[in-house]
């Protein structure tokens, strides 16, 4: 038939205590504080790093094709580029009916000519 009564300390929240300052960490606060190191060099160099090596990593990968593979002659063939260039600038250029495109039913429909 006790009751228990926690005490007081349990309900409030304790607080620190600064620690006494030594007499280099008074003079310093004294004269402020000194500056804080040069992290943007760090940062910058991080980024200038990253990019030389992806873009060795790409270089290698994709020029020097450590992998395998061919360049497609359709890319490295000059004839190829050329006979490409001359059908998309031909005119007149040909093409179907006009079409309403409804994209949320996937369903596309052609508009008839209402001049026949």
């Amino acid at each position: 038939s006790r009751i228990f009564l926690p005490s007081r300390s349990l309900h409030q929240p304790r607080t620190a205590r600064p620690r006494p300052r030594s007499t280099k960490e008074s003079a310093a606060a004294r004269q402020g504080n000194p500056p804080a190191p040069m992290a943007g060099k760090y940062i910058v160099a991080g980024l200038v790093g990253s990019c030389v090596i992806s873009y060795a990593c790409d270089y290698i990968v994709s020029q020097k094709k450590i992998f395998g593979g061919t360049i497609p002659g359709t890319v490295s063939d000059k004839e190829w580029l050329k006979a490409t260039e001359q059908r998309f600038q031909a005119w007149p250029r040909v093409a179907g009916p006009p079409v309403i495109m409804n994209p949320i039913s996937r369903q596309n429909f052609i508009v008839k000519d209402l001049n026949p």
